[in-house]
């Protein structure tokens, strides 16, 4: 949601993370690292998890805060 704010826009992730301001402005590392921390929590934690899936609380934990750092991190980058 943040990126949306951000680039005052309504697509997916994957589009918002294109978008020339944000490649300007940020490692493509990091665009892969928030790309791939938002597809685990919509492919694993936010669904039902699948059979043989090992998500436990440790993962959840840290999904958590990886989310919760990469807010942080937009949210400092983009202050307007």
């Amino acid at each position: 949601v943040i990126l949306k704010v951000i680039l005052d826009q309504q697509n997916n992730l994957s589009q918002l993370l294109k978008q020339p301001l944000l490649k300007d402005k940020v490692h493509p590392i990091l665009l892969i690292v928030i790309e791939k921390v938002a597809a685990f929590r919509g492919d694993q934690a936010a669904h039902p998890m699948p059979k043989g899936s090992i998500i436990g609380r440790e993962e959840a934990e840290f999904i958590v805060s990886l989310t919760a750092n990469c807010i942080i991190y937009l949210a400092e980058k983009f202050p307007n």
